[in-house]
């Protein structure tokens, strides 16, 4: 049979255990939800943060891609223009030439066009034989 003194000091184990459940065990406690809390609020401050990011992003690529779209669309029209240009330079100064070639020159130029580049030769070496026999 347990005396009375076994009931005396189990009541001051459980008085103690309770002591370092109050003062130690449940600040702690306490700390650690509330510090959990703060890393939930954290979190979803973060969550939508990176959904305004994602957001702004996507719009970001939209302006991005119209933009080289009307860059595109105005070099291309640049580009037609120049060449353009560069087409009704080509045609005047061939126009120039042609009209400074005298008569007996443009016929020259039609009958070496005519005949080719081999038919040319061909003639040219038909008339130094003539010449040479």
């Amino acid at each position: 049979m347990p005396n009375k003194g076994d009931d005396l000091s189990m009541f001051e184990t459980v008085n103690t255990h309770d002591d370092l459940i109050n003062k130690n065990i449940l600040p702690r406690l306490e700390a650690v939800e509330s510090g959990q809390l703060e890393i939930k609020k954290e979190m979803q401050t973060i969550k939508s943060e990176v959904t305004e990011i994602r957001h702004a992003q996507d719009s970001l690529k939209v302006t991005v891609m119209e933009d080289g779209h009307r860059t595109r669309k105005m070099l291309e029209q640049f580009t037609e223009h120049f060449l353009e240009m560069d087409r009704r330079e080509f045609d005047s100064k061939e126009r120039v030439t042609m009209q400074r070639l005298s008569t007996g020159e443009k016929v020259s130029l039609a009958a070496v066009s005519a005949l080719g580049g081999g038919g040319l030769i061909a003639a040219v070496t038909a008339a130094i034989e003539l010449f040479l026999k």
